[in-house]
């Protein structure tokens, strides 16, 4: 069984649920959709019996984020867990040691240099009956598109 804790990142998509509380069922990809994490989730979900788990977003603002002892809990129970984007990408950063996987431009920077700052991936966003809309833009998502075009510039006056 597959579960992905998505929200603002993944907004306006199928695979974000626009209830609090439901889960969208995705039986094409065999996959069962939360929005974002918060702490004891992830435990909550490989007692469930998930035992492929996607992290893209977490909750930490109003709630205890997802904790690291949740994620080795999960790992020591057979879990396979993806972490990308944003709390995905800095807990996959911050556990790839213990066998997380991390994916994306996100999870190296944290893992391998260039990125400290947790607050780096932080949004703001809507309750998920407005489908996690983001109000604010990450950081990481700032300096990417300040760097394209910075890129861009150069390479067109050059």
């Amino acid at each position: 069984m597959k579960i992905l804790f998505a929200g603002p990142s993944l907004s306006g998509t199928k695979f974000v649920p626009l209830r609090s509380g439901e889960d969208v069922l995705l039986p094409d990809h065999e996959l069962t959709c939360r929005g974002p994490a918060k702490c004891g989730d992830i435990t909550h979900a490989v007692d469930q019996g998930f035992r492929t788990i996607g992290l893209v977003d977490g909750r930490f603002e109003d709630v205890a984020a997802v904790w690291h002892k949740e994620i080795l809990y999960a790992l020591s129970k057979g879990a396979v867990i993806y972490g990308a984007a944003s709390m995905g990408a800095l807990r996959a950063a911050e556990c790839y040691p213990f066998g997380m996987i991390g994916i994306g431009e996100v999870f190296e920077r944290y893992a391998f240099g260039g990125l400290e700052d947790d607050a780096a991936v932080a949004q703001v966003h809507a309750p998920a009956e407005f489908g996690y809309i983001a109000f604010s833009e990450a950081m990481v998502t700032i300096d990417a598109t300040l760097e394209r075009g910075q890129s861009r510039r150069s390479h067109q006056s050059g």
